[in-house]
């Protein structure tokens, strides 16, 4: 299965780390060719680019480890460069919003699994990522009626793969109001 983590930061490159032991080709996008070079030369990236064009048609999942605003923009951008039947993910912490933005998409050849990593440090950057992070943690998803089963189901094995102790599956507003 090949993975395609947008954003090598905190978070984007935690994951990277997590899913780089398990037999999954992982794919590095970001704007910061320093932040690919570092994930490439510790290993635990297979390929980088800063052309996600280039990567998309390739993706079976794709992790969007962005800021929320960054992240609607990446979809609208990159919509049509995914493969068919991808799933895609998120990280952000305000779920309404991302489901509102791109609920025009739903309808797509895509699968939208809503996610939040309940981790974090107090640093940035992708030489700060740490599996650590997530041993333990809490990761949420919030579902849509569009939601295929299986792709739910592969979001919560990826999450304990990555370490998350606690999977839950709550709805969006119940997010929002929580965090």
């Amino acid at each position: 299965m090949n993975i395609g983590i947008v954003g090598l930061g905190l978070i984007g490159g935690t994951y990277a780390k997590a899913l780089q032991k398990y037999p999954y080709k992982i794919y590095g996008i970001d704007i910061n060719q320093e932040s690919l070079d570092y994930a490439l030369s510790e290993g635990f990236i297979d390929v980088a680019t800063t052309n996600p064009k280039d990567v998309l048609k390739d993706l079976d999942v794709v992790f969007l480890c962005l800021y929320p605003n960054d992240a609607v923009k990446f979809i609208r951008d990159n919509i049509n460069y995914f493969k068919r039947d991808a799933i895609i993910s998120d990280v952000v912490g305000v779920k309404r919003f991302m489901i509102d933005s791109l609920d025009v998409y739903f309808n797509d050849d895509v699968d939208f699994v809503f996610a939040h990593p309940i981790a974090g440090r107090e640093t940035i950057g992708v030489k700060h990522s740490n599996e650590a992070i997530f041993h333990n943690a809490n990761f949420v998803i919030t579902p849509t009626k569009h939601n295929k089963d299986e792709s739910i189901n592969l979001i919560i094995t990826l999450a304990r793969q990555m370490g998350f102790k606690n999977v839950s599956l709550i709805s969006d507003v119940q997010h929002d109001e929580i965090i």
